[in-house]
C-alpha cells in the first residue's frame, strides 16, 4: 500500500524578524522582543506547540502597542500562522495570512516584495489545504512580482519556483512541476552555501518528485544528500531530520529494500516522540509509516 511521501514547503519569511520600540511604561512581561526570541528558538528545535501560545501573546502586544493594520502587527500575524501551519491548524492559519496580505497590499502597495511574499505563503498554506485552483494564480503573482523586483535567480524566486513545483506534484502535472523544481534547485545552489537549509530543501523536494514519479534510482542519492546536511546543520534530533529520515525510509519501503527502511522508520519515530510528543501529527504519521512496513 503505497503511502505520501513529505516534502517541504518553503515558509518565506522566517519568525522574529520584526522588533518593536516598546513604550518605557511597558511591562516587562509584555516585551514582545523577549517572546519573539523564544518564539524563534522553539520554532528551531521543532516545538510549534510551545510556541504557539507565545506567538499568540506577540500577535495580543503588537495590536495593542502598534495597531491592527501596522506592517508589525502583520508580521506577528505571520509567525502564529506559521506555527498553526506547523502543527496541520490550516483552518486557523489561512484568516491570519489573508490579513497579512491585506495589510501588506495596503501599506506598500501590490508590487512590493513583502506583498509577493504574503501572496506566496498563503499560496502555499491553500496547496497543503488542497485547494489547487486557489493556490496556483497567487503563486504565479508571486512569482512574476518576485522575478521584477530581485531578479530571476534570488532565494526568493526560487522559493517560489519550489513551491508552484509542488503544487503541480500535488495536482499530478510532473511534466510541468519538475523543471520548475529543477531551477529552483540550480538558484539555489548558486546563490548559497551548499549546506545551507534551504538548499537542502529543495534537494528534498526534487527527490519526492522523482519518488512520485516512479524514478527511484534519481530520488535516492538525492534523498541521502539531504539526510546528510540535515544531520550536519541542524542535528541528529531535529523534525527536519526526522522528515528526511522518513522520506528515504519509505523510497526504499516501496523499492522492496525492508532491512534499510527499518532502522531508519525507527530513528525518525524515535525523534518525533522526544521531541514533538507522543499524540503529535508527525509522530501519529511515522507509527502508521512503521506499521505499514
Amino acid at each position: 500500500m503505497a503511502r505520501p511521501l513529505a516534502k517541504s514547503p518553503f515558509v518565506l519569511l522566517a519568525l522574529g524578524l520584526w522588533t518593536l520600540a516598546c513604550p518605557a511604561s511597558l511591562a516587562e512581561d509584555d516585551d514582545p522582543n523577549k517572546f519573539i526570541k523564544q518564539i524563534t528558538q522553539l520554532s528551531l528545535e521543532g516545538k510549534y506547540q510551545e510556541a504557539i501560545p507565545l506567538a499568540e501573546k506577540a500577535v495580543e502586544i503588537a495590536r495593542r502597542v502598534c495597531g491592527p493594520e501596522d506592517l508589525k502587527t502583520a508580521t506577528s500575524f505571520h509567525d502564529l500562522a506559521e506555527l498553526y501551519e506547523a502543527v496541520g491548524e490550516y483552518a486557523k492559519a489561512e484568516p491570519l495570512l489573508q490579513e497579512v496580505l491585506r495589510i501588506r497590499q495596503k501599506v506598500l502597495g501590490s508590487e512590493d516584495f513583502f506583498t509577493a511574499l504574503s501572496l506566496g505563503n498563503l499560496g502555499r498554506l491553500y496547496d497543503q489545504m488542497g485547494e489547487y485552483a486557489k493556490a496556483e494564480p497567487l503563486l504565479k503573482e508571486a512569482l512574476r512580482i518576485l522575478q521584477k523586483v530581485h531578479g530571476p535567480e534570488d532565494r526568493y524566486t526560487a522559493a517560489i519556483l519550489n513551491n508552484l513545483a509542488t503544487l503541480y506534484a500535488d495536482m499530478g502535472e510532473y511534466t510541468q512541476a519538475e523543471p520548475l523544481q529543477q531551477e529552483a534547485l540550480r538558484i539555489l545552489q548558486k546563490v548559497l552555501e551548499p549546506e545551507d537549509p534551504d538548499a537542502a530543501t529543495s534537494l528534498n523536494n526534487l527527490a519526492w518528485l522523482y519518488d512520485q514519479m516512479g524514478e527511484y534510482a534519481k530520488a535516492e542519492p538525492l534523498y541521502k544528500e539531504t539526510l546528510r546536511i540535515q544531520q550536519k546543520v541542524l542535528g541528529s534530533g531535529n523534525p527536519g531530520t526526522a522528515l528526511s529520515l522518513n522520506n528515504l525510509a519509505e523510497l526504499y519501503d516501496q523499492m522492496g529494500e525492508y532491512a534499510k527502511a527499518e532502522p531508519l522508520l525507527q530513528e525518525a519515530l524515535r525523534v518525533r516522540q522526544k521531541v514533538l510528543g507522543p499524540e503529535a501529527v508527525d509522530t501519529a504519521a511515522s507509527l502508521n509509516n512503521l506499521a505499514m512496513l
